[in-house]
């Protein structure tokens, strides 16, 4: 199975949290609390959910259990932050990656895992700011492509930096293991 239940109901928690949390800065767009909700939603989620599902089908591929969690804890930190200072730093969502036996993951494949999720945003960031240059959207529709170009792309600096427990850290060490 792809998808288990539970990484179902953690992809629409996580929606609907991020959704709320970045709600603010979709309002002056819209007409309505709902109407904005639904905005930042639309805008926010997708980036997020398809980061992490770049991890889950690159690594399932590599034969490894991949499953979709929602980080509470990260979410609650991000509601807690919202709420007190209207700005939010937090993790939504991640994967584990795991075997169903003792397993060893080379260097390489844990890089090309770890930039899995970047590459997506990358791929999104590009394509939205390519759809902004030649198409013409409606002015909803234009706010939510824009959002989603620039959610994109901090998205992809913002993991390739190499910090450790982000993904720029396993891309980069894994590298430097698999080569030295």
């Amino acid at each position: 199975m792809v998808f288990a239940l539970l990484e179902i109901v953690d992809m629409i928690a996580m929606t609907l949290i991020v959704g709320y949390i970045f709600l603010d800065i979709f309002a002056r767009y819209t007409q309505s609390w709902k109407e904005a909700f639904i905005l930042s939603m639309w805008a926010v989620a997708p980036g997020i959910i398809l980061h992490e599902l770049g991890h889950k089908f690159v690594g399932m591929a590599f034969g490894y259990v991949a499953t979709f969690n929602a980080a509470y804890l990260w979410l609650g930190i991000g509601l807690l932050l919202k709420m007190m200072s209207g700005f939010a730093f937090f993790v939504p969502a991640y994967v584990s990656i795991s075997c169903a036996d003792t397993c060893l993951v080379h260097p390489l494949v844990n890089a090309l895992i770890a930039f899995s999720g970047p590459a997506i945003n990358a791929i999104l960031w590009a394509g939205s700011w390519y759809a902004l240059k030649h198409y013409t959207f409606k002015p909803q529709t234009r706010i939510i492509v824009g959002a989603t170009m620039q959610i994109n792309k901090l998205l992809f600096f913002f993991n390739m930096l190499p910090i450790p427990m982000f993904d720029g850290f396993a891309v980069y060490s894994g590298l430097f293991n698999a080569i030295f």
